[in-house]
């Protein structure tokens, strides 16, 4: 056989070879993009509802009274799911917002007034309540982590 064409096959070869790999390596990193991005969206779903309920239980807690402890089904069910998927911080963030709720139910009900000018003398004093932004933190330094993540595969 001629040696060119032995050159001109092997290098056909070797050309189509590396394109084939190129294509996996490339289709490889994609997914495992998309999947990381998919966590971060579902992660931002739960964590949203989350906050959504421990707003609700918050503010239904400010008159002491716990009327229909069912009402906390849906909650400690999101607080089973972080803890399956959140990091430590998050977890903990979150069971410190369970904790807080449990005691804002243990205290003497105010009013929404009460509670108005406790708030504004807090602020007056630089005080500022954010009874979830220990959680929220923890939530945006998790999903940072996995955008890091995700730029990272290879």
């Amino acid at each position: 056989m001629d040696s060119s064409l032995i050159s001109a096959l092997l290098g056909s070869t070797i050309g189509g070879v590396a394109s084939i790999i190129a294509t996996f390596v490339t289709q490889d990193f994609l997914a495992k993009r998309a999947v990381v991005a998919r966590e971060i969206v579902a992660r931002e779903r739960l964590y949203a509802q989350f906050i959504k309920e421990a707003s609700n239980l918050y503010f239904d807690s400010l008159d002491g009274n716990l009327d229909n402890p069912g009402g906390l089904i849906p909650f400690f069910s999101l607080l089973g799911r972080i803890k399956i998927t959140g990091n430590e911080s998050v977890q903990a963030a979150a069971e410190g917002v369970a904790a807080s709720i449990i005691e804002s139910y243990k205290r003497p009900s105010i009013s929404f007034s009460e509670m108005h000018q406790e708030m504004l003398e807090r602020s007056s004093r630089g005080e500022v309540d954010e009874p979830f932004k220990g959680f929220t933190d923890a939530c945006r330094h998790e999903r940072d982590e996995l955008k890091i993540k995700a730029m990272l595969i290879r």
